[in-house]
């Protein structure tokens, strides 16, 4: 496998895994911006509600964005066993 070939896979990998990490971290802040805006109005009862809603779906969105990740670099290392 030519060497620039192989630079440019492991350069896709990289990229992948970062946009991965990013669009985690824009849908973790969305979740909490959402509970913000939930508890904002004061209202104890919606804002006790929105937040056990906000930890299953917090804990969910980690669970799928590990299992991702996990995936990515599984692919990668089998990439670089591939090469070497």
């Amino acid at each position: 496998m030519p060497v620039q070939k192989v630079q440019q896979h492991w350069l896709d990998g990289v990229n992948n895994l970062v946009n991965l990490e990013l669009e985690a971290m824009m849908e973790y802040n969305h979740l909490w911006f959402d509970l913000w805006q939930d508890c904002a109005s004061g209202d104890k009862e919606v804002c006790h509600e929105r937040l056990i809603d906000h930890w299953a779906e917090h804990h969910k969105l980690l669970m799928d964005h590990q299992k991702r990740r996990e995936s990515v670099i599984t692919e990668w290392k089998e990439h670089i066993e591939e090469v070497l």
